[in-house]
């Protein structure tokens, strides 16, 4: 038995399909999307966190899901990082992140030294290192390219 008798069948399931193209690529082009990247590995404490990820955005700021920790994120061309308290709208998938706010409007608070806590940010060519809110060593590897 055929799916598709008839021609308005079959327009209907083309223009379906058109749409859902259509919102593809519209999410892969908004500033709200951030892309999972699973080259990096995440430490905590010297264990790996399997349950943590890095997400990039398209304007290049990583956040880093420290798992039961918390949002951090990090400006690898000004290599500063902060701290995120509230994300709360936000929507996870296997390889996004779709947030309300935009890269730069994320209410992040940047390590300072002025901190009762130092956070120990450790910048090196494969690895950065931080304390986390919970007093971890956190540190995002990835494999260097030659």
């Amino acid at each position: 038995m055929r799916i598709l008798k008839n021609h308005w069948q079959k327009l209907a399931v083309g223009i379906c399909l058109n749409f859902l193209l259509l919102v593809c690529l519209t999410f892969s082009f908004s500033a709200h999307i951030w892309f999972r990247h699973t080259e990096f590995t995440i430490t905590r404490n010297g264990h790996i966190s399997v349950d943590s990820r890095v997400y990039l955005s398209q304007t290049g700021t990583w956040l880093i899901k420290v798992a039961d920790d918390g949002w951090h994120t990090f400006y690898p061309k000004t290599g500063g990082m902060g701290v995120c308290h509230n994300l709360k709208r936000h929507i996870q998938l296997p390889q996004w992140l779709i947030l309300q706010n935009l890269p730069g409007e994320m209410p992040c608070v940047n390590f300072s030294p002025v901190k009762v806590q130092e956070p120990h940010l450790t910048i090196q060519t494969d690895y950065i290192e931080f304390t986390s809110l919970s007093n971890e060593i956190v540190r995002v590897g990835w494999k260097r390219t030659s």
